[in-house]
C-alpha cells in the first residue's frame, strides 16, 4: 500500500523529462524491493527463476504506470521490466548530433542567479553533465570547473578571481570548488542577517562598572592591548562593524555613553575640526564614527536630520 501511495506522487515520463524521471523510477524500484531487475546482466535460472520472473513482471507494471499514456508505445508489447527498461534507455539516450548539441548548448547557457542560490546553479550544471555522460560525451573536470566559474554572477567576481588564481600545476577539484562557492554564500548570509534585538537592561553596564572595566583593560591614547582572547587594538568608531561592542572605542563589555577610554589626539582633532557639537551628543558620535573610518572631508548638514555616512561622493560627503 505504501508503494502505491508513493507511486501516485511520482512524475510520469512525458518524452522530455527522461533524465529526471529515470532517477525517480530507479529510486522507487529500489524502495519497492525490486533492485537488481532492470540492470540484471543475465536472467537467473533454476530455483531462483520463478521468484525473479515475478519481480521482473511487477517491475514492468510499475514502469508502465510511471509513463504518460501517449508515451507507452515503445514498451507496449513487453511484459518484462528488464526488457522494457532497455528499450527506454535505447529510445531516450541515443547518441546523435541533435541530442549532443542540445545538451551542450544548455550546458554553456546556464548562469548563476544569486536570488535562487548557488546550489541551484551547481545542481543544474551537474544535471546536464550526467545527461552528457549518459550519451557518452561527459565533459572533463577542467571543463566543468571552468563552466562553474564562468557562469557565476558578476557580483561573485572576487570569488571567481580567487579560485582561478590557483597554482597552474594544481588540478581542478570540483568538490573543493563547489564547497568554496557554497561557503562563500553561507558567509554572505551570515553578514547580511540582522541579529536579534538586545534589551537595554541586558546590554548596558552601569557607568561605574564600565569605568572599572575599561581601566582594568588598560585604556590609553595609544590603543588597547589586553591579555588572552581580549587582546586587540582600539577600533575607533567600530569601523569593522562588530556586534556587541562599544561604537566609540570598539571594545567589548560596555556601550558608547559609558565609554571613558582616552581617545588618541589625531582622532580628537578630526572630530573637533569636522563635528558641530552644539550640545548634540548624537551628531558628535555620528561624526566620530565616520571620521574614525578614514574620512577627511567636511560634511554638509541640513538642520533637524541625523547624519549618516553613505560612502564616497565626489571628495566625500555626509548625507544629512
Amino acid at each position: 500500500m505504501a508503494d502505491r501511495a508513493i507511486l501516485a506522487t511520482l512524475p510520469k515520463l512525458n518524452g522530455s523529462n527522461w533524465f529526471e524521471w529515470k532517477k525517480e523510477a530507479e529510486t522507487f524500484l529500489l524502495l519497492a524491493g525490486l533492485d537488481g531487475i532492470i540492470d540484471a546482466e543475465e536472467v537467473p535460472t533454476g530455483a531462483k527463476a520463478a521468484e525473479w520472473t515475478t519481480k521482473d513482471r511487477k517491475t514492468y507494471a510499475y514502469l508502465f504506470f510511471l509513463i504518460e499514456p501517449n508515451y507507452r508505445a515503445p514498451i507496449i508489447d513487453f511484459k518484462s521490466g528488464r526488457e522494457a527498461w532497455k528499450k527506454l534507455v535505447a529510445e531516450y539516450e541515443k547518441d546523435n548530433a541533435t541530442s549532443r548539441m542540445a545538451l551542450r548548448q544548455r550546458f554553456y547557457s546556464l548562469t548563476h542567479d544569486p536570488t535562487a542560490g548557488i546550489t541551484v546553479f551547481i545542481d543544474a550544471v551537474f544535471s546536464v553533465v550526467r545527461q552528457l555522460d549518459a550519451i557518452g560525451h561527459k565533459p572533463d573536470q577542467l571543463e566543468i570547473s571552468d563552466k562553474l566559474l564562468i557562469g557565476l554572477h558578476q557580483s561573485w567576481a572576487p570569488v571567481r578571481t580567487a579560485l582561478t588564481l590557483r597554482e597552474n600545476s594544481e588540478k581542478p577539484e570540483l568538490e573543493k570548488i563547489t564547497s568554496a562557492l557554497k561557503q562563500f554564500e553561507a558567509n554572505e548570509s551570515l553578514v547580511a542577517a540582522p541579529g536579534p534585538p538586545i534589551k537595554a537592561e541586558e546590554s548596558e553596564l552601569t557607568l561605574g562598572e564600565s569605568a572599572l572595566y575599561v581601566q582594568s583593560r588598560g585604556g590609553g591614547s595609544k590603543g588597547y592591548k589586553g591579555h588572552g582572547r581580549h587582546s586587540e587594538e582600539c577600533d575607533w568608531g567600530n569601523t569593522k562593524e562588530r556586534e556587541g561592542v562599544c561604537w566609540r572605542c570598539g571594545r567589548e563589555r560596555h556601550i558608547a555613553k559609558h565609554c571613558i577610554a582616552d581617545m588618541p589626539e589625531d582622532i580628537k582633532r578630526k572630530v573637533l575640526d569636522h563635528a558641530n557639537f552644539a550640545g548634540n551628543e548624537f551628531e558628535a558620535l555620528s561624526t566620530l564614527f565616520a571620521f574614525a573610518a578614514g574620512s577627511g572631508e567636511h560634511g554638509k548638514r541640513k538642520p533637524g536630520r541625523p547624519c549618516e555616512w553613505i560612502g564616497e561622493k565626489g571628495n566625500g560627503e555626509f548625507a544629512w
